[in-house]
């Protein structure tokens, strides 16, 4: 996400559809790289509960493993 520098409520949709059919196949969508402006919309749209966001890749990548119930 670190390319995006705008995010408006086009963007926030598509980001709430992509996490709806992501968890419909048993995933989960995490975003990383996110920007001020974009952890802004998240927060006013209510979605930074249910779509967690970090400042990196590899951060990103331990919470997923770290939530992994195996």
């Amino acid at each position: 996400m670190s390319d995006c520098a705008f995010c408006d409520s086009a963007g926030i949709r598509a980001l709430i559809e992509l996490m709806r059919r992501t968890h419909d196949h048993g995933g989960r969508l995490v975003l990383a790289g996110s920007g001020d402006q974009l952890a802004r919309a998240l927060s006013m749209a209510g979605l930074d509960e249910v779509l967690p966001s970090y400042s990196t890749v590899p951060g990103a990548l331990v919470a997923l493993r770290d939530d992994d119930p195996v």
